[in-house]
């Protein structure tokens, strides 16, 4: 009995697997599965012309009907039946009003590339970029779950390589992986693995392009790479990490005691590195020995303002600038940079009138001076607190992107800086239905008061 029993489980095994393999197979067939007896393959054919002439006349409801003859019995005799497969459900989920539907529509997208992949991803290349393009539409229209388009990049990235990677997988796919580090769902060593593979990738493509244009897109995403890791840094890397990014920059920033301090002790102390690690020493030593070196020499107001300035000490600091900028022998643009440094200290201490005192400063020394303006516009900003109602706080935005319009127009190498700060403090501006109910019009002259004391030009942002 038990042998009898033995040989049916393996007889249901066998027809499990066989019809298995039936069905991958089936998944791709070609125009010779066509039912003889509904015309063969010659039908079959005729069939793909006259569907494939709708797609091209972007006519995709009509061609649906026929596209769908060839999904169920020939989808793997031509790449095409893939390709317009995802068109035309793309293309009906984009015009989907009712959301159940326009879902329905989009799972079909991805299951379509399931079997695009499984039919015509001969090497891991072309799988790798129809990767990329699912994960696209996972990440931007389907709107997948995190988890499933972290997997699908994840893959992607794993066959495509360091020659076939697509830099255009950075911004969604490291989007995803910082989304699911922080949820918990991805390990630190997984997202240390991921950093250094792309970091590889990048160098890898940026070394051998072929051309500037893609030299210059790969460059940019190994910026975003950076970009993306910067707020989850200390929390992925370790002090080793940091030991090991800082230990060529030590030497070429031997004389810069702001860059050994603020930039390689501060990290080096947030990695949790120990004090007494050699690296750390060393840096620290040598921090001391400049500063030492500052207090022995025969310094100037400057170079006082300076050793203050490091120590933090800004009222002190500002005294000595100011002298500098009274009686040492500097030109314009060292006038004005520290004018800058000061505005600065000021909007520190939260003395923002001060701060924009000095940058106007600044700007007589040097009318171009772009950073001038965008310190300017961030001191309006951060002292709008001050001023009154929140209509009151409003209209300093006004002032605000005024002068971040400035420095963009003086100074292209702020442009970038400043269009992001117009951008983000647009939002501030009072509303459309606001400066309505106030009779204030859209284009009219306005003075904000406060400490702020400036005509602008009226402006209104929709709700």
């Amino acid at each position: 009995m038990k042998k009898g029993m033995t040989v049916l489980r393996f007889l249901g095994l066998f027809m499990a697997v066989a019809l298995f393999s039936v069905g991958l197979q089936a998944q791709c067939d070609k125009f010779s599965n066509y039912p003889a007896d509904k015309g063969g393959e010659a039908e079959a054919k005729k069939i793909h012309v006259l569907y494939r002439d709708l797609v091209k006349a972007d006519k995709y409801e009509e061609a649906l009907e026929k596209w769908q003859v060839m999904e169920e019995y020939c989808f793997g005799a031509i790449e095409w039946h893939a390709l317009d497969g995802v068109k035309i459900y793309e293309d009906m989920a984009e015009k989907a009003e009712d959301a159940e539907k326009k879902k329905e529509y989009q799972q079909k997208v991805l299951s379509l590339y399931d079997r695009y992949i499984e039919c015509f991803g001969k090497s891991n290349k072309k799988k790798a970029d129809l990767l990329r393009r699912k994960g696209r539409y996972m990440f931007y229209y389907a709107k997948s779950d995190y988890a499933d388009t972290y997997q699908n990049y994840a893959k992607c990235v794993e066959l495509g390589g360091k020659s076939n990677t697509s830099y255009s997988i950075y911004s969604p796919y490291l989007f995803v992986a910082v989304s699911q580090f922080k949820s918990g769902e991805v390990s630190a060593d997984d997202m240390r693995k991921l950093y250094f593979q792309l970091k590889e990738i990048a160098e890898h493509n940026i070394e051998n392009a072929k051309d500037e244009k893609s030299k210059e897109r790969y460059q940019k995403a190994l910026e975003q790479l950076d970009t993306s890791f910067e707020p989850i840094k200390y929390d992925v890397f370790d002090c080793e990490y940091f030991v090991k990014k800082f230990t060529p920059e030590f030497n070429k920033n031997y004389g810069n005691a702001d860059y050994l301090e603020y930039e390689m002790l501060y990290n080096l102390k947030d990695a949790n590195c120990d004090p007494t690690n050699e690296f750390v020493v060393k840096v620290a030593n040598r921090v001391k020995a400049i500063k030492d070196s500052i207090r022995i020499a025969n310094m100037s107001n400057e170079d006082y303002g300076d050793k203050y300035y490091n120590e933090r000490n800004y009222p002190q600091a500002i005294s000595y600038y100011d002298k500098a900028i009274a009686e040492d022998p500097l030109s314009n643009e060292g006038k004005a940079k520290l004018s800058l440094r000061i505005a600065k200290m000021h909007a520190i201490e939260k003395d923002f009138s001060k701060s924009v005192s000095y940058c106007e400063k600044a700007l007589s020394f040097d009318p171009n001076n772009g950073e001038a303006y965008i310190q300017m516009g961030d001191a309006f900003m951060a002292g709008s607190g001050a001023c009154g109602s929140t209509f009151d706080r409003q209209t300093v935005a006004w002032v605000a992107i005024d002068v971040y319009s400035k420095a963009r127009s003086v100074d292209p190498s702020v442009a970038d800086k400043a269009s992001q700060r117009i951008s983000k403090y647009s939002g501030f501006m009072p509303t459309k239905t606001e400066l309505f109910t106030r009779t204030i019009s859209e284009g009219s002259s306005y003075r904000v008061g406060c400490w702020i004391n400036r005509t602008t030009t009226v402006r209104g942002v929709n709700e």
